[in-house]
């Protein structure tokens, strides 16, 4: 008796983590529709996520004069990374390029780089800010250390 005793708990314990399973794989699998997909054998969908290769892009907001930091940052991600994965660079500036940027930064990758252009006014900080509030915040940010706090000051 005292063993049949000691097996009730575990049984259930068993019977909790087999509700727990089938809870865990039929909640997500109703709610959303990529999990559901996948776990019906979506071929395509499966060969996608099997590639072990996640959709994404290197971004990075540079200006022309900050090209020898940029270099550094692309050598790095290119040498411990990226020369494996092949993911591409969209740098993104408010001033055109300069062709030696664009030069000196495109032989460092192999896969594809594209060199866009961002407006002014999304570069810059909108006119509807309370710019008196804002400049409270930036000397709050260095005041308190916070990295890149020093930056924002105007």
């Amino acid at each position: 008796m005292a063993i049949m005793n000691g097996t009730r708990p575990m049984l259930r314990h068993v019977f909790m983590v087999f509700i727990l399973l089938v809870a865990y794989h039929y909640i997500p699998s109703s709610l959303q529709d990529q999990y559901s997909a996948y776990t019906n054998s979506d071929e395509e969908l499966r060969t996608e996520l099997d590639s072990g290769l996640a959709n994404a892009t290197f971004v990075m907001l540079v200006r022309n004069s900050d090209l020898d930091g940029t270099i550094s940052s692309v050598r790095a991600l290119e040498d411990r990374f990226n020369s494996k994965f092949g993911y591409p660079y969209v740098f993104l500036n408010n001033e055109p390029f300069t062709d030696e940027f664009k030069r000196r930064v495109s032989v460092l990758i192999r896969s594809e780089v594209e060199f866009g252009l961002i407006q002014q006014e999304h570069w810059s900080q909108p006119d509807w800010i309370d710019e008196e509030k804002a400049e409270k915040a930036r000397k709050k940010m260095v005041a308190l250390n916070v990295k890149y706090g020093v930056l924002l000051q105007t």
